[in-house]
């Protein structure tokens, strides 16, 4: 364990700002916290200036760089058939793209089955380096329905393929459906 205590304060100060900046970097969860992670980030280069008496720091400005598109649909499945579903991700994604926004949706309502499924959707490169992200849903026996989504980020396979694994039977009126929004 290090104490603040035996070091000077310059470098208590500088491990400070550097967990401090670690915490504002690790709280940004996805695309659409960008903008308070820069505010962040602005506050932080003001302080280490004003730290070091005026003397320019150079922090890295964090830009958005993705491009949206229409909302395009890839692809889905009912969720009564376990299996994995292999989609092709559209032309509206360029196939110079490094990564691809894609918009997960699932919904589910008056279910004949009480069941909880983790809705595997990934890309592969090549044949064994998978980049997985899970939807979670949980049916009911009610006529009222249940919708979960998300904003996921994949790398651009050069497949041009998107996966979709199912693990179990959902009942009736469950459905899953992927679309392509955006990429960098």
């Amino acid at each position: 364990m290090i104490r603040l205590s035996d070091m000077s304060y310059q470098t208590a100060t500088s491990l400070l700002l550097v967990t401090a900046l670690y915490l504002t970097l690790s709280s940004a969860t996805n695309e659409s916290s960008c903008s308070n992670v820069q505010e962040k980030l602005n506050g932080l280069k003001e302080a280490v200036e004003a730290l070091c008496e005026g003397t320019s720091v150079a922090i890295p400005t964090v830009r958005n760089t993705w491009t949206s598109v229409p909302i395009t649909s890839i692809g889905g499945t009912d969720l009564r058939h376990p299996n994995t579903f292999s989609f092709v991700i559209p032309s509206v994604i360029p196939s110079t793209a490094k990564n691809v926004l894609i918009y997960a949706v699932m919904h589910c309502g008056h279910a004949n089955v009480y069941i909880a499924l983790h809705l595997k959707i990934f890309t592969q490169d090549g044949s064994n380096k998978r980049f997985e992200k899970y939807l979670y849903m949980l049916t009911y026996n009610q006529v009222a329905f249940n919708t979960n989504s998300d904003n996921m980020w994949f790398p651009m396979p050069s497949n041009r393929r998107i996966y979709m694994t199912v693990d179990r039977d959902l009942g009736t009126n469950c459905k899953a459906q992927l679309y392509a929004i955006g990429y960098n």
